[in-house]
């Protein structure tokens, strides 16, 4: 009598791959583990035509471990960026929009020195000029997904603080597009609460800055930082180039050699 040989449940097959890639991409752990079981019901009805039960099994805890660690990782970013919203960047719109509405003794409660020094005049003098490309200050962010978008289309900016530790950069919405706030604070005073800004720098999407203290004009960054990355980049694609020309190259006089003269 014949008997058909046992396959393997591809279903099986792929749960501990997805599961494994799920380790390093978090993403596909979730597909894991639908298809683990998947798998197992599939082996179950099989009646022996169909094995893998251990793959199965194994892409299931795996995918389970992953999918716990990604849940409680995004739980702890959501909440971190909720204290940020609460502890940091809601003061700092709070000096904006008392700055806006001509109330400066209330920004000044939010400063630390040398930007709570700051004359009126100088507050307003920084407020039209931000006011010129982004217009007013709407709110910060409503989401972690809005915070995370604005640091998006804005981290090339960052560049110009990149190595910095007194600094924190709030993305925030203005009435012309979303603009980035950056704190700059104390360090060795980080300890004694919410820090408190030194300086405030304004940024909008063409990498203008605006300070407070005003330094009576606006600075540009971020254009020599997307030059460097455009180098880097440019450099990277010329180094596997001459990479796949050499192994190219060692290709043919191994050739060469095994067919001999």
């Amino acid at each position: 009598m014949y008997t058909e040989p046992e396959r393997t449940s591809i279903c099986a097959i792929l749960s501990l791959v997805l599961a494994l890639l799920g380790c390093c991409t978090l993403v596909t752990a979730p597909l894991g583990l639908l298809l683990g079981i998947f798998g197992v019901i599939g082996i179950a009805k099989s009646k022996g035509r169909v094995g893998g039960m251990g793959f199965a099994i194994a892409g299931i805890i795996i995918s389970l471990l992953v999918s716990v660690l990604a849940l409680a990782a995004l739980f702890g970013v959501y909440k971190g960026v909720e204290v940020m919203d609460r502890e940091v960047s809601q003061p700092v719109a709070q000096v904006l929009l008392d700055i806006q509405s001509d109330n400066f003794d209330g920004a000044r409660g939010g400063l630390a020195k040398p930007a709570s020094d700051s004359s009126d005049s100088d507050m307003v003098a920084f407020r039209e000029q931000y006011k010129s490309t982004l217009g007013e200050l709407i709110s910060t962010p409503d989401s972690v997904w809005a915070y995370f978008g604005g640091w998006m289309s804005l981290g090339q900016h960052l560049q110009h603080y990149q190595g910095r530790n007194d600094m924190i950069p709030i993305p925030m919405q203005f009435d012309q597009g979303m603009g980035l706030v950056v704190l700059i604070f104390n360090p060795n005073q980080q300890n004694q609460g919410a820090p408190v800004p030194q300086e405030l720098h304004v940024v909008d999407a063409a990498g203008n800055v605006y300070t407070l203290p005003w330094t009576g004009s606006a600075t540009t960054v971020g254009g020599a930082g997307a030059d460097a990355v455009d180098d880097a980049v440019d450099d990277a694609v010329e180094e596997v180039g001459d990479a796949i020309d050499d192994a190219a190259d060692a290709v043919e006089d191994v050739v060469e050699e095994d067919e001999g003269p």
